[in-house]
C-alpha cells in the first residue's frame, strides 16, 4: 500500500510539473511582448518628462526614477525568462535585484502620492517641501534604506548555503508561505491602499476648479491671476489622474 501511494504521489507531482511547464510555455511570448513594450514605453516617459517645461519639478524627478525602476523590473524579468545562466550566484543576484526593483517601483508611487497630497492640501508648504533637491534626497534615502533592508532580508528567506551546494537559488522550505504573504502585503496591498487616496485628491482638485471658475465669473479684475491658478490646477489634476491610471 505504501509503495502504491508513493507512486501515485510521484505521478501527481510529475503531472503538476508538466502542467506548470506547459503553462509557462504558453505565456512566454505574451510576457516577452509586455516586457519589450514596457521598456519602450518607459523610455518614452523618460524622454517626455525630462523636457524643459517639466524638467525642473519634483514630480519629474519621482517619475524619472519610477520609469528607471520599472525598466529594471522588466529587464530582470526578461533575463529570467531567457535563462542566460543556471549559476546559483547569478540566479540569487537576479532574484535580489528583481525584488528590490519591484519594491522600489511600487513605493515610489506611494512617495508621488504623498507629494500630490502635499501639493493639493498644503500648497503653502509645497514650495518649500516639493523641490527638485528635496525629491532627489528623498529618493536617495529611500533607495539606500531599501538596499540595506533587502540585504538583511534576503538571507532570511533564501537558503544561500543550499544554493551554493546544489547550484539552485531557492526559498527555504519553511518560509514559502510567509514569503508570499510578505511580498503580497508589502509589495502590492499596502501601496495600493495608499494609491486609493488619489481618488480624494482628484475630487479636491475638481472642487477647486469649480470654485476658481465661479470666482472668475464674479471677479474679472483678477482674471489673469485666476487663469494661472486654473492652469496650475489643471496640470496637478492631470498628473494625479496619470498616477492613478
Amino acid at each position: 500500500m505504501s509503495n502504491s501511494s508513493s507512486v501515485n504521489d510521484s505521478e501527481k507531482i510529475d503531472e503538476i510539473n508538466r502542467f506548470i511547464k506547459s503553462f509557462n510555455a504558453k505565456i512566454l511570448f505574451p510576457e516577452i511582448f509586455i516586457a519589450l513594450f514596457g521598456v519602450l514605453g518607459n523610455i518614452l516617459v523618460l524622454i517626455v518628462i525630462n523636457r524643459r517645461t517639466l524638467k525642473n519639478t519634483s514630480s519629474s524627478v519621482f517619475i524619472t526614477y519610477l520609469a528607471i525602476f520599472d525598466i529594471s523590473v522588466l529587464l530582470s524579468h526578461g533575463i529570467s525568462l531567457a535563462r542566460f545562466s543556471e549559476n546559483a550566484v547569478f540566479e540569487c543576484s537576479l532574484n535580489f535585484f528583481t525584488d528590490l526593483s519591484t519594491f522600489c517601483a511600487n513605493w515610489v508611487l506611494v512617495i508621488i502620492t504623498i507629494e500630490r497630497c502635499i501639493v493639493v492640501y498644503l500648497p503653502f508648504y509645497a514650495k518649500r517641501l516639493c523641490t527638485v533637491n528635496s525629491a532627489r534626497r528623498a529618493i536617495y534615502i529611500f533607495l539606500g534604506f531599501s538596499v540595506i533592508v533587502f540585504s538583511i532580508k534576503f538571507p532570511i528567506f533564501y537558503d544561500l548555503k543550499a544554493a551554493f551546494k546544489n547550484n539552485k537559488c531557492r526559498i527555504r522550505e519553511n518560509f514559502g508561505l510567509s514569503h508570499r504573504l510578505y511580498q503580497s502585503l508589502l509589495f502590492y496591498i499596502v501601496p495600493a491602499l495608499f494609491l486609493l487616496s488619489n481618488i480624494f485628491t482628484i475630487y479636491a482638485l475638481c472642487r477647486r476648479k469649480q470654485n476658481l471658475s465661479e470666482a472668475c465669473l464674479r471677479n474679472h479684475r483678477n482674471l489673469d491671476m485666476r487663469i494661472n491658478d486654473v492652469n496650475s490646477n489643471k496640470k496637478q489634476r492631470q498628473l494625479t489622474i496619470m498616477l492613478v491610471t
